[in-house]
């Protein structure tokens, strides 16, 4: 393919652009106009999260640092059956426990980052999510909701 049938295929011509092939990858760069793009976006239906208040931080202090306030918003998708508890703060913990506690079902990770996050399935009678830490091989829970 030509330099000028990619200006074509992508509607380039005449814009500011920038084409690069090395090899079989092709890069193309352009900007792009609100008249050039079809976009539709929608918003969602679902609530925002809201941050939950910490219960239980039964963490020695020394630990209590590793887990700030406000770390986890907790989404319960009813039509799944399932709660996912994200991560909206950097968690330095060796480890973090996410346990439904009526469906006695968990999701562990050694790794909780920013934008990690954990899901489990709860009862269908709804129960308790907590959250637990583990930092210097002292655990703790950090956090509890309640889903319908």
């Amino acid at each position: 393919m030509s330099q000028d049938q990619v200006e074509s295929e992508f509607a380039m011509s005449g814009k500011r652009s920038s084409i690069t092939i090395d090899g079989i990858r092709l890069s193309v760069r352009t900007a792009l106009t609100d008249d050039s793009v079809d976009i539709d976006f929608v918003q969602s239906t679902e609530p925002t999260p809201k941050p939950t208040a910490q219960i239980g931080r039964d963490l020695p202090e020394e630990g209590a640092d590793a887990v700030p306030d406000d770390a986890f918003e907790f989404s319960y998708r009813e039509d799944q059956g399932v709660v996912r508890v994200n991560f909206v703060k950097a968690v330095d913990a060796d480890e973090v426990t996410v346990r439904a506690v009526e469906a006695d079902s968990e999701a562990s990770t050694t790794t909780p980052g920013v934008v990690s996050s954990l899901t489990v399935h709860v009862a269908s009678s709804g129960g308790e999510v907590a959250v637990t830490a583990t930092v210097d091989g002292v655990s703790g829970e950090v956090a509890r909701e309640e889903v319908p």
